[in-house]
């Protein structure tokens, strides 16, 4: 989930305020309650371990873990955007660093400080009902090319402003001819059912926080031009579970019930 919440913890500190906490595609917390077969109080003081940790961490790179918030939590005057990209179109088959060629420099300079970045293909679907979304949420000037539903990349936003949205769009048209249009995934839609993509850094002015390895080494290796972004490695474990921005993916069932 990513939801702020005041976490409490018995006698051990005061409440703290926590953006998100995944417990969805991250076992961590679950796994270790247990395993060590820890109550309600011990699975608070284990939360606050490691929010205290990931703190530390981050500090260490300069980013105040309160600056976040926005990033990890929804915002009502704010959008979350999926950017979508034909991969069939890339020159190479490492399409992904690719398109990050064209999508981090229009980041540094049209997008919002903070953000949460995913990234990833959509899910297979049936292409008929895909097509049909893409055509009714799609913001573009061309039409769109009718691709395997695997074969559309996304990159995904959150807290963007709309006068933001529209400098990434007119930016990343500029720079590729991969790039279709975007969908604006403030609420929840159908689409995002197919839309389980990994996170790939935090923005926090000019850090990118990214999961690291226990030796501070960072996972991934951005392309370096165009851009002045520095990394901010934080431990894959904590990363995963207080820094994973989760979008609303939700299920069919839940939208017929008005749920977003």
């Amino acid at each position: 989930m990513s939801s702020e919440s005041d976490v409490p913890t018995g006698t051990t500190g005061p409440a703290f305020t926590i953006h998100s906490l995944n417990n969805y595609t991250n076992v961590y917390v679950s796994s270790s309650a247990a395993a060590l077969d820890l109550d309600s109080k011990h699975v608070g003081d284990l939360i606050r371990a490691l929010h205290r940790e990931t703190t530390r961490e981050l500090a260490r790179g300069g980013v105040e873990y309160a600056d976040l918030r926005w990033a990890l939590t929804p915002r009502a005057t704010h959008a979350e955007v999926a950017f979508l990209f034909d991969s069939t179109a890339a020159e190479s088959n490492h399409y992904g660093f690719e398109f990050s060629k064209s999508w981090l420099p229009a980041l540094w300079r049209h997008g919002p400080q903070r953000t949460a970045i995913s990234q990833g293909d959509i899910l297979s679907a049936p292409p008929d009902w895909v097509w049909k979304e893409l055509d009714e949420h799609l913001v573009r000037t061309n039409d769109f090319p009718q691709l395997a539903t695997e074969q559309y990349y996304v990159l995904y936003l959150t807290n963007m402003s709309r006068t933001q949205v529209s400098a990434m769009d007119a930016a990343l048209r500029d720079s590729t001819a991969a790039y279709l249009g975007y969908v604006d995934c403030s609420t929840w839609t159908p689409l995002k059912s197919f839309m389980l993509l990994p996170q790939y850094a935090i923005r926090d002015g000019d850090a990118l926080v990214v999961p690291a390895d226990e030796d501070g080494s960072p996972h991934i290796t951005p392309p370096t031009r165009d851009h002045g972004f520095r990394l901010v490695g934080v431990e894959q474990t904590l990363y995963g579970v207080v820094l994973d921005h989760r979008m609303d993916n939700g299920v069919p069932e839940w939208a017929d019930d008005g749920a977003h």
